[in-house]
């Protein structure tokens, strides 16, 4: 029985042949030869019919999958949902170093407001005090905001902070230490190891990008100005402030997610397509769909 999804998915195949052609059909339904004329991008009729021979052929080889053993497939995707659950564990452990160099991130942020403020010179007084509280640090934060909050009432009690709020440099760099003595407080070993791996990886992009920007104000002394450069030298002086951000650790993080993707994304589909009642039931419906395609193209090209 169709459910809903295979009835949607025809009947838009149905649209996608019939309404941009309403007009051929309406030729051949007179009885005309359509064959030589424009459809899709001005290709004829006639190759998009032998397109839909090759659409219903692909829909007839969903035949297969009924000779396919089920019960084989359903082990292969459960083996494939095991190593799928590994990976992610993995993965995670791997982000640890970059979460946790956020994280430190975002408490130095909760104490200093890096946006200058009005008045503000190059020197003392170019930050202020961070006045809104975080709501929170998240769950794998490794001390609860009520630990936080007693620590902002300590390290607020210790700053003779101006009444406008802003900062000086000694200031800035105190609370600095005092964030770093509290985070790495609350750390264990193995955390402290994954904190300062992610320090080093994040250190040695930064360094990567530095240079290239220094490259690239180099060019444009030595070559001169140009679109191309504006773009270049635009991009990377964005993902240098990204990278001094608290946002910077995931930026980072960013090329190595990138390269576990398509296994990540393969481990997905095995495991839904395949762990089911019906395995590859999804390959029927698409199948139905390039059927009802290729058929209004060959018929339309008959």
């Amino acid at each position: 029985m169709f459910n809903g999804i295979i009835v949607v998915s025809v009947l838009a195949g149905a649209v996608v042949v019939v309404v941009p052609a309403r007009h051929l059909w309406a030729l051949w339904l007179a009885g005309k030869q359509v064959d030589a004329l424009p459809l899709f991008w001005d290709v004829p009729v006639l190759i998009w019919g032998r397109i839909g021979k090759v659409l219903q052929f692909a829909a007839g080889l969903a035949v297969i999958i009924d000779l396919l053993d089920p019960d084989r497939l359903r082990a292969t995707g459960r083996e494939a949902g095991r190593r799928l659950r590994e990976r992610e564990a993995q993965r995670q452990l791997r982000l640890r170093p970059y979460r946790l160099s956020a994280l430190r991130g975002k408490l130095y942020d909760s104490f200093v407001d890096v946006r200058f403020v009005v008045g503000g010179g190059a020197g003392d007084g170019a930050v202020s005090l961070n006045t809104r509280l975080p709501s929170g640090f998240g769950q794998d934060a490794p001390f609860t905001l009520e630990d936080y909050l007693d620590f902002r009432e300590r390290v607020l009690a210790g700053l003779d902070v101006r009444t406008d709020g802003r900062l000086s440099n000694v200031q800035t760099e105190k609370i600095g230490e005092q964030v770093d003595a509290f985070f790495n407080e609350h750390l264990s070993a193995r955390e402290k190891a994954l904190y300062e791996l992610g320090q080093r990886k994040l250190g040695r992009l930064a360094a990567v990008v530095g240079v290239a920007l220094l490259g690239s104000i180099v060019s444009y002394v030595t070559v001169g100005f140009s679109l191309e450069w504006i773009f270049l030298h635009g991009v990377l002086v964005v993902g240098l402030l990204t990278l001094m951000s608290s946002a910077g650790a995931y930026l980072a993080a960013l090329p190595g997610l990138a390269r576990e993707v398509p296994a990540l994304l393969a481990g997905y589909l095995a495991t839904h397509l395949l762990d089911r009642t019906r395995p590859l039931h999804a390959f029927r419906k698409i199948a139905v769909v390039l059927f009802v395609i290729g058929f209004g193209l060959d018929l339309l090209a008959s």
